[in-house]
C-alpha cells in the first residue's frame, strides 16, 4: 500500500509537472510568436515608408529610379520571408495546440490518479472493515 501510494504520489508529481511544463511551453509560444509579428510589422512599416520615399523622387532622376527598384525588389523580398514567416507561425499554431492537447491529457491523468487513489482508499476501508467483521466472528465462535 505504501508503494502503490508512493507511486502515485510519483504520478501525480509527473502529471502536475507536465501540466506546469505544457503551460510554460504555451506563454513561451505565445511570447514568440508575438513578438516576431510586432518585428516583422514594424520592418514591414519601416520599408514602406522608404519606398514611398524612393518613388516620390523617381521622378526627378534616373539614379532614385534605380533607388526605387532597388526598394521595390525588397519589398518582394519582404513578401517572400513574410510568407515564410506565416508558415513557421502556422507551426508555431500548431504546436501551441498539440501543448494544449498534452496539457489536457496532463489533466485527464492527474485525474485518473486521483479517482484511482480515491478507489483504493475505499477499497482498503472496506478490507479492514471486512477483517473486523472476521475477527468478531471468530472470537464469537470460540
Amino acid at each position: 500500500a505504501k508503494e502503490a501510494q508512493q507511486m502515485r504520489d510519483k504520478v501525480n508529481t509527473w502529471a502536475v509537472t507536465q501540466v506546469e511544463l505544457s503551460e510554460r511551453q504555451k506563454a513561451r509560444a505565445v511570447r514568440n510568436s508575438k513578438a516576431r509579428e510586432i518585428a516583422r510589422c514594424m520592418r514591414i512599416g519601416q520599408l514602406e515608408r522608404q519606398l514611398h520615399t524612393a518613388r516620390s523622387f523617381a521622378d526627378l532622376a534616373q539614379a532614385d529610379r534605380v533607388y526605387a527598384d532597388a526598394k521595390f525588389e525588397e519589398v518582394n523580398d519582404l513578401k517572400t520571408q513574410l510568407a515564410k514567416k506565416t508558415d513557421m507561425l502556422e507551426q508555431v499554431t500548431e504546436a501551441l495546440e498539440q501543448a494544449l492537447r498534452d496539457k489536457r491529457l496532463a489533466e485527464e491523468a492527474t485525474e485518473f490518479c486521483r479517482r484511482t487513489s480515491d478507489v483504493t482508499k475505499k477499497m482498503m476501508v472496506q478490507d479492514e472493515a471486512k477483517q473486523g467483521t472476521e475477527e468478531r466472528e471468530k472470537i464469537l465462535a470460540e
